[in-house]
């Protein structure tokens, strides 16, 4: 049997072994971003803007030709549904 007080205790020890491994894994998020970011974007330095990089530029690239096929397809997808 648990001693007065021992299960708040162990309801306490879980909620903070769970938020400690939140507190983890949204450190690891952070860090990653912040990484990724350094790839995609130069800073600019003073009145001067700053830039994409090659690699920015071609998953904004992608990412336009992703939302363009989306959109065909969704077209597409509507005109057989109005035939049927």
């Amino acid at each position: 049997m648990l001693v007065k007080g021992g299960r708040f205790k162990m309801i306490s020890n879980i909620f903070t072994t769970l938020l400690e491994i939140a507190q983890a894994f949204i450190n690891f998020l952070v860090g990653m971003f912040t990484a990724l970011q350094d790839l995609i974007w130069t800073a600019g330095t003073g009145n001067e803007p700053g830039s994409l990089t090659f690699i920015g530029t071609l998953i904004l690239l992608s990412a336009g030709a992703g939302l363009v096929m989306w959109g065909i397809d969704l077209i597409r997808s509507l005109i057989r549904i109005r035939r049927d």
